[in-house]
């Protein structure tokens, strides 16, 4: 997560442009290497209750084929809270630093410390199972508990990474700063890099412990004379020599020197030994640590790192979200307009969705005809909803988007000549309902050429025959029925 924060923080000042960067700023998530920043502050965005709004200003002829992704994130780019998000995750991205910085710092001074404390000042001999027991019974034991809650599938809370999240959370003070929070998290989760991250944290964290104890063992073995010993009771002296030799057996791969077995099973009690049968164990000593301690964690913090880098690249914004859902349908009307103005012919028509679960009650709609154009006696007990301009699209869709409803039925002049605006409104719309329906008004007025135009228009859009209506009775029938 330090590799991780260090890459935000040097994006930081790139993400959100000023008035005079404007311009480009459609382009910046394109130009960088690493796009977790931008989608950083989209997914930040959401989480501070900026409202769904596409503005208009945000789209030109040249953005209709892009992604729906990239448009999000050109949208996120332009708006207001962009700069006050820009300062609080750069803020964010320091303390995490400093904070990450600040525990392996700490580790460092204990295992330095607790070198110190194991070998003690020479004045008596150090019981080296004691010593390895002391340098290595923390680190293993949490090593295998991180094994263990992996395989369950938790363990975020109680490692060094989970502490420095959780800490980053309290320091957290403002909605700017807990949506940046929560949004960094949101995003790592989503994309599998949220538990390598803080992993990689916790291996850091031990590996400067452990290289501390490495520099304490160094530094007391450089400046005094220690005798080493084993005690026991009820073992016999073959168990220890065993022992020792598959202990050391990797440090001995690597060129760490190891006392024979003579050289050990004398060194039981309070047996003198030579000098060299000291250096011998002072090099067995280390050359534990460093295989069986620091390589492990080493290797393991490496592969973590690795993973959430990778993770991180990969990690794209859930466009599933009802909040960025109603930003594209917005965004498709938006286009829609453009390209009916000669923008763009390439546009898609958009097809009829469904609402996954049952909704409830009815709503009835009249697409761009006022109530007082609806003289049908056959509506006048069922409120009816105009929507008449851009705004009134907006706030209907909106109110469906908070209510889903069983049954959609849209009123629409058969004697106008279908658009494609129509078709990118129902089909947004068409997401809350669980079934919807068009009620053709004048039908019996218009011209053929308008019938043919509308059946083919409405049957491309995806509905059946049964859903478009040209009697009002029977369309005020069904609509009806979805509300008892």
């Amino acid at each position: 997560m330090v590799l991780v924060c260090n890459q935000a923080h040097a994006l930081s000042s790139r993400a959100c442009p000023g008035h005079n960067g404007a311009v480009h700023a459609s382009f910046l998530w394109a130009m960088s290497a690493f796009a977790f920043r931008h989608r950083w502050t989209a997914e930040a965005l959401h989480r501070l209750g900026v409202p769904a709004r596409w503005r208009r200003g945000s789209s030109a002829p040249e953005d209709l084929s892009d992604p729906d992704e990239s448009a999000v994130l050109r949208w996120s780019l332009l708006q207001p809270e962009c700069q006050l998000l820009a300062a609080r995750v750069a803020a964010w991205n320091q303390g995490a630093f400093w904070l990450c910085f600040g525990a392996m710092l700490a580790a460092l001074l204990a295992g330095a410390g607790s070198a110190w404390s194991v070998l003690g000042d020479g004045s008596r001999p150090v019981n080296v199972l004691w010593a390895v027991m002391v340098l290595l019974g923390m680190p293993s034991a949490s090593l295998l508990l991180m094994f263990a809650v992996s395989v369950r599938g938790g363990g975020r809370g109680w490692s060094f990474g989970g502490w420095v999240l959780q800490i980053e959370r309290w320091r957290a003070r403002g909605k700017e700063s807990a949506a940046v929070v929560e949004a960094w998290t949101r995003l790592a989760a989503s994309g599998g890099a949220l538990r390598p991250a803080l992993q990689s944290v916790s291996h850091a964290v031990w590996v400067a412990a452990l290289a501390g104890a490495m520099i304490g063992l160094l530094a007391a073995f450089s400046l005094r004379s220690y005798q080493f010993v084993w005690e026991t009771t009820v073992l016999p002296d073959r168990v220890f020599v065993v022992l020792v030799q598959l202990l050391g057996a990797p440090g001995q791969v690597f060129g760490f020197a190891q006392p024979d077995a003579e050289a050990i099973a004398a060194s039981i009690g309070e047996g003198l030994s030579a000098p060299d049968v000291r250096r011998a164990w002072a090099a067995w000593l280390i050359g534990v640590l460093c295989t069986l301690g620091i390589a492990p964690r080493l290797l393991l913090g490496s592969a973590s790192t690795w993973k959430a880098w990778r993770a991180f690249r990969g990690a794209r914004l859930d466009l599933q979200q009802p909040f960025f859902q109603q930003l594209l349908g917005q965004r498709a009307s938006a286009l829609m307009r453009l390209g009916a103005s000669g923008g763009s012919t390439a546009v898609p028509l958009h097809r009829l969705a469904r609402y996954a679960g049952q909704g409830e009650g009815s709503r009835l709609v009249a697409l761009e005809l006022p109530p007082g154009d609806v003289d049908d006696e056959s509506w006048r007990d069922i409120p009816l909803h105009a929507v008449d301009d851009r705004e009134a699209r907006e706030a209907e869709l909106d109110w469906l988007a908070a209510h889903p409803v069983q049954r959609l039925l849209v009123l629409l002049d058969a004697r106008h000549s279908p658009d494609r605006s129509v078709s990118v409104w129902m089909a947004e719309a068409s997401r809350h309902a669980a079934q919807t329906a068009v009620c053709l008004l004048g039908w019996g007025t218009a011209e053929p050429e308008r019938q043919d135009a509308w059946r083919e228009h409405l049957t491309a859009f995806g509905l059946g025959a049964d859903a478009i209506r040209v009697d009002s009775r029977a369309a005020k029938v069904w609509l009806q029925a979805g509300s008892a």
